[in-house]
């Protein structure tokens, strides 16, 4: 999503420097025998809590069945 310009993490937000170095220290790792990949931080100690939360909120934006429409009668 923020790759596709979807998602941006406002300047006003109040941890918007904590949560840009958060990602900025996040990875994913591929395991070659089963090509399942896995996400976590670049290194222990490093702290995850807003990338998780975020990634959250964008899978459940994203998997939200449509709201039904509304018409006036």
């Amino acid at each position: 999503l923020f790759q596709e310009g979807r998602i941006k993490v406002a300047k006003e937000l109040k941890l918007s420097s904590i949560l840009v170095e958060e990602l900025l220290n996040f990875k994913v790792k591929i395991d070659i025998k089963t090509a399942h990949d896995s996400y976590e931080a670049w290194r222990e100690g490093v702290h995850d809590d807003l990338v998780l939360a975020t990634a959250l909120a964008c899978w459940y934006a994203e998997n939200q069945p449509p709201m039904p429409r509304i018409r006036a009668l």
